[in-house]
């Protein structure tokens, strides 16, 4: 369509408006221009209208081919993500909008460009003092920290809701993509920063995490979601050398939250524990009534104690030192070691045994459970920090026997058996033994798995471990 030039309106400006002059004509002038005016009009809206158009069509395709590349490059990860939204009735083929929640087959690739780059593992440099948050924020600020793979929401020992951590690492994501937008080099380009949800025996904050990412994709498109769980195990493979079972924590990441024989898996070890705390307790407060601190006992209560902290009212995890984080918010500095003694005794008669107690975990039970789902990889978690040298008849064969159980780690996983976390922040007394982390880094690439890492960050920011 041919646009005709309007001669008849004259635009200006008066006193910084526009005014429109029209100068004296016919009424037929007057229609042939209104007419002039309104042709004009509506080939600028045609042409505004198909330019809408054609970008939208550009932009529809621009995401079609996005979404056609990722599904060749990690076709089991939309069908994950599919079992993820149906679970909460949402159209499988959306499957694109929680592109943020990433499955194993990105997890691995990501864990494997990672594998040399500590820097990534890290906030910042370390400030080589025993204090578990010991380091400066470096990598913060340089957005050189990239990954973090263990952490805790309220839904078992942390303090962060999922929608805090979620929307913490969101805007960090933010700032790492800024920063390295246009960067050849940058290690895993289209993944600005990851992080995963670990709570303890639990998968209720990854369920809730899907719903959130779902009701809001965009704020999340810079962050890589992990779901995952930390599995607290008992380990009996070394057989006569121990004196009791190695207690090792195990995180199983880029698992289905909502898969019905995980569920069953976790949810008999929580009742078990609930029913072993609750045992525990009167055994406590029925033995702290032979004490010269009896009067503690009218003082605690199991119901006060299961809405101080999520792990004992759920029974994940352990109960020892949750009750015991509970009973000091009751008790008197001059009461405290008397009442800790006591505790200390009739948790030695409730530890796990060499004869497994229906209340723990096994480690080769755990690892043949998720061997059998369809989705998971199993990281030792802090390797550096299991108490082997404890539970062995010669603590001096600590490293030996500590390498057995990396190999036989990888031995009974297979495939799911991915990782060790060797980038961690704090390892206590045992990061002054150069030996003891060269010996778990050779046994990890000995055994084919791949070094990893997470603050286990159990506080109110993701960027420490207790803060």
């Amino acid at each position: 369509m041919k646009i005709q030039p309007i001669n008849n309106f004259i635009l200006f400006k008066s006193k910084g408006s526009v005014n429109t002059v029209e100068p004296e004509q016919s009424n037929a002038n007057k229609n042939n221009a209104m007419q002039q005016v309104a042709t004009v009009g509506a080939g600028v809206g045609a042409i505004i209208g198909g330019l809408l158009i054609h970008k939208n069509i550009k932009i529809h395709k621009a995401e079609k081919a996005l979404e056609e590349i990722f599904a060749a490059k990690f076709p089991k990860d939309v069908e994950y993500r599919k079992e993820l939204l149906k679970a909460i009735g949402i159209p499988e083929n959306k499957w694109m909008s929680i592109r943020s929640i990433i499955g194993g087959q990105e997890y691995k690739s990501i864990v494997s460009e990672f594998a040399d780059a500590p820097e990534a593992y890290t906030p910042g440099k370390s400030l080589l003092t025993d204090v578990q948050d010991g380091y400066d924020l470096t990598g913060i600020f340089h957005r050189d920290f990239r990954i973090s793979l263990h952490n805790h929401t309220i839904k078992s020992d942390g303090k962060m809701t999922v929608q805090e951590l979620l929307d913490q690492a969101a805007s960090y994501a933010d700032e790492v993509a800024k920063v390295n937008k246009g960067k050849m080099t940058v290690l895993a380009e289209d993944s600005p920063f990851t992080i995963a949800i670990t709570d303890h025996d639990t998968v209720d904050g990854c369920k809730e995490a899907v719903k959130i990412i779902a009701a809001n994709p965009e704020k999340y498109k810079n962050l890589r979601v992990v779901f995952g769980t930390e599995l607290s195990v008992e380990n009996r493979v070394l057989g006569n050398n121990l004196t009791k079972p190695v207690p090792i924590h195990m995180v199983v990441n880029c698992i289905n939250p909502f898969d019905k024989n995980l569920n069953d898996f976790l949810d008999t070890t929580k009742v078990a524990r609930k029913d072993v705390a609750v045992k525990f307790f009167e055994e406590f407060r029925a033995e702290l009534q032979n004490t010269q601190v009896k009067d503690v006992a009218s003082r605690l209560s199991m119901d006060e104690a299961r809405e101080f902290s999520a792990t004992l009212k759920e029974g994940l995890n352990y109960p020892w030192y949750y009750l015991k984080e509970y009973v000091k918010t009751k008790i008197t500095p001059e009461e405290e070691k008397a009442v800790l003694v006591t505790l200390g005794r009739v948790q030695s008669r409730f530890e796990p045994k060499l004869d497994l107690q229906k209340y723990c975990m096994d480690m080769s039970d755990a690892m043949d459970t998720i061997a059998k789902q369809e989705y998971g990889y199993m990281t030792i978690a802090h390797p550096a920090l299991t108490p082997i040298g404890s539970c062995i008849k010669n603590p001096h064969e600590a490293f030996k026997h500590l390498t057995t159980l990396i190999s036989l780690f990888k031995v009974r996983g297979g495939e799911k058996a991915l990782a060790t976390e060797l980038y961690y922040p704090y390892f206590g007394d045992v990061a002054r033994s150069k030996d003891w982390l060269e010996m778990i880094t050779k046994a990890t690439l000995d055994n084919k798995l791949l070094p990893s890492g997470g603050l286990d960050s159990h506080g109110k920011n993701i960027f420490y471990s207790n803060i």
